[in-house]
């Protein structure tokens, strides 16, 4: 399971001039993502691919989603349903059929819009039925400043960027890859981890049905949430949104 969202800081920091922008790409299970800047001017584009911008209303949601499954790097922020929650009224970039796409997560401020990351979103970017390179990240980048001036978004650990002319910040990102099935799982347990187990089992702790969403949000907010202290109320009833689209 990926990172929570916290670990890339939050929406609207990293401000860049005219013409520039920040985004932050993951890095694989494990390793550091990095945080680079670009010169809309100095990405080129191919004129082979045609890149459409799209507003909500005029996206194909069964061709996204349909996209977005065949992906080899799918993740479930960039889901139509999922998008919806977290920025209502997102556009897009496509291309004609549909094999490439890319959310943009935008809105307002003193009338200037800019692309943000939605909260609970860890990675959004450039997704491709088939396998996508800097050539094609490059050239969605390029769409994008056509319309937006400003830019703090997260990229995917699937995006591939060029390294001449860009600056790379590390970001960290931890994934468990749950294929590997439970016992393989636990071979990697700390002795710590093991004890406490052990000691649940002898005390006779075992799994039963979660709680309604709204006691596991409650949980949260006075727990987790008064500590880190960023969520407000709007936050939370899309986190509880989330876990009841889930479960629909």
């Amino acid at each position: 399971s990926a990172g929570s969202y916290p670990s890339f800081g939050r929406p609207g920091e990293n401000w860049s001039p005219y013409g520039t922008t920040k985004a932050c790409v993951n890095g694989a299970p494990g390793e550091a993502g990095r945080m680079f800047t670009v010169n809309w001017l100095n990405l080129q584009r191919d004129p082979r691919m045609k890149i459409r911008y799209l507003r909500h209303e005029e996206i194909d949601r069964q061709q996204w989603d349909e996209c977005l499954r065949q992906s080899p790097g799918r993740k479930i922020y960039a889901f139509s349903w999922y998008l919806d929650i977290v920025c209502p009224g997102w556009d897009a970039l496509a291309d004609e059929d549909y094999s490439h796409i890319f959310p943009l997560t935008h809105r307002s401020k003193m009338g200037l819009r800019y692309l943000f990351q939605p909260w609970f979103t860890q990675q959004l970017g450039l997704f491709s039925s088939g396998n996508t390179g800097r050539d094609e990240l490059g050239q969605f980048l390029a769409r994008a400043g056509r319309r937006f001036r400003y830019c703090d978004i997260h990229l995917n650990d699937g995006n591939t960027l060029p390294v001449e002319g860009w600056t790379l910040i590390p970001r960290k990102n931890h994934e468990l890859d749950l294929s590997q099935g439970y016992e393989r799982i636990a071979t990697g347990y700390s002795q710590n981890t093991r004890r406490n187990l052990k000691k649940a089992a002898v005390s006779g702790v075992a799994m039963g049905p979660p709680p309604a969403y709204g006691e596991l949000v409650r949980l949260f907010r006075e727990n987790f949430g008064a500590r880190e202290g960023k969520l407000g109320d709007r936050e939370y009833d899309m986190m509880l949104s989330l876990m009841e689209a889930l479960d629909a």
